[in-house]
């Protein structure tokens, strides 16, 4: 599944920008469940009955659910904060085995809130 690979690795770099509104894990069962379904639907339908501008149309919608903007305020700004405070290994890295359970736990809480 290299494929998929290559997709967590993105959405990996995506939340280290502080970019995702929602967690890497579910970030990527979006994109790969909207990917999937959308290329599904181009194929099955006639090429003189495909709408040029759907594949758009479903981009806008998921990166309105998966993306912030760089400096949102508000839960989303929160949510993203805690998304990238995960996705950096090295911001974690001077806590305890302890301390970084308990500060992973509490991100995960506010990411998927």
């Amino acid at each position: 599944m290299r494929g998929l690979a290559v997709l967590r690795e993105r959405i990996r770099r995506v939340a280290q920008a502080g970019r995702l509104r929602i967690s890497e894990a579910r970030a990527t069962a979006l994109v790969r469940t909207v990917g999937i379904g959308l290329t599904l639907s181009i194929l099955e339908t006639p090429a003189d009955e495909r709408d040029p501008e759907f594949a758009e149309a479903a981009w806008d919608m998921l990166a309105a659910t998966v993306l912030t903007g760089a400096h949102e305020p508000g839960d989303d700004g929160a949510r993203a904060a805690a998304v990238w405070l995960r996705a950096d290994d090295q911001a974690l890295g001077s806590l305890s085995p302890g301390e970084g359970t308990l500060m992973r736990e509490w991100l995960d809480r506010i990411a998927r809130r």
